[in-house]
């Protein structure tokens, strides 16, 4: 596997050990993290436009208080839109590293190293500092990763009728402490030499993983309830829940006073009188049967069933934050 070059005292040269090539890693993770522009790879929630979705967190909740009924069935829904900046890009590195060129297993000089060779010794590394928390990376939790220096990046709201629940939030590790005493060696083409990269040309090695992301995939993200099917993905943070109260049917036994109105059919026994052309005749008393319209009043004892919203919880959905790494 080819490996960067470094000076090894005043005139001869090296490959880099795997520590100092780390040490370059940091850097180019550094400048990952804190890029404003042209950050393929970041993420981000809901308003980023031209963005790619990687999964959407909804939150449900009902309208009604707990204890309401009748219940209505009523959910209202806000959605958590994730984000990914997956736009394609072409490196354009100013300088790109050297390394020993081989002929037949024997030295032939030095030679720039390929993207695909940067891949291998550099980018690999990156891929393996995110996947274990490193600065650039992106947790989903409720708090702050205990190491590091880390930014929020959104909240998530789990809401109940009365208000917000419980929340989580996205964060980003965003700052090092990174420098590193041994650079790369670059070919300087103004001078014919070669010479050190500066830090802004060790930064400039980021689009070559920026692109390795779009195309190979390891290092994007997905939010859903588990990993998918292809690939290697490791869960960043905890899983979080859409909860609700509970709606259910609840008998109940009680009285009710109240007029009515409707027809009613039965006997009935008392007295009346009325009138007969003529003369008068009555009162009398007796029993009778028939269909009567109108209105009555009084109290009733009796059980109805009727749906009303619970102060228990219901699970709807659980998302987490999904890495892939390989």
């Amino acid at each position: 596997m080819a490996k960067p070059l470094k000076w090894n005292g005043s005139s001869s040269l090296k490959e880099m050990s795997s520590a100092e090539i780390d040490d370059n890693v940091d850097l180019i993770l550094d400048h990952f993290s804190g890029m404003t522009s042209n950050n393929t790879g970041h993420l981000a929630m809901n308003a980023e436009a031209g963005w790619t979705s990687i999964g959407t967190f909804a939150d449900t909740r009902r309208d009604q208080a707990v204890g309401t009924h009748p219940a209505n069935t009523t959910i209202h829904t806000d959605n958590y839109v994730f984000r990914q900046n997956l736009t394609d890009l072409t490196p354009s590195p100013t300088r790109r590293p050297m390394s020993v060129k081989y002929d037949s297993g024997s030295f032939d000089g030095v030679i720039e190293m390929t993207d695909t060779e940067m891949r291998a010794d550099i980018v690999d590394r990156v891929n393996a500092k995110i996947a274990a928390g490193s600065v650039g990376s992106y947790v989903l939790q409720p708090t702050a990763p205990g190491t590091g220096t880390w930014s929020e990046v959104a909240t998530i709201n789990n809401k109940f009728q009365s208000g917000v629940n419980n929340s989580t939030k996205l964060w980003k590790r965003t700052t090092g402490s990174n420098t590193t005493a041994t650079r790369p060696l670059a070919w300087d083409a103004g001078n014919s030499r070669l010479s050190e990269l500066s830090d802004a040309e060790i930064n400039d090695l980021v689009e070559i993983y920026q692109e390795s992301i779009v195309d190979t995939g390891i290092g994007k993200y997905v939010l859903q309830t588990s990993a998918p099917a292809s690939g290697t993905w490791q869960r960043v943070g905890s899983a979080f829940d859409d909860t609700r109260k509970e709606r259910t049917d609840v008998s109940y036994a009680g009285d009710y006073t109240g007029a009515y109105a409707g027809n009613y059919t039965g006997n009935y026994t008392g007295s009346y009188s009325t009138f007969y052309s003529g003369r008068q005749v009555g009162p009398y008393s007796g029993t009778y049967t028939g269909t009567y319209t109108g209105y009555y009043s009084g109290t009733y004892t009796g059980n109805y069933t009727g749906a009303t919203i619970q102060s228990s919880n219901e699970t709807v959905s659980t998302v987490s934050l999904w890495l892939r790494t390989a």
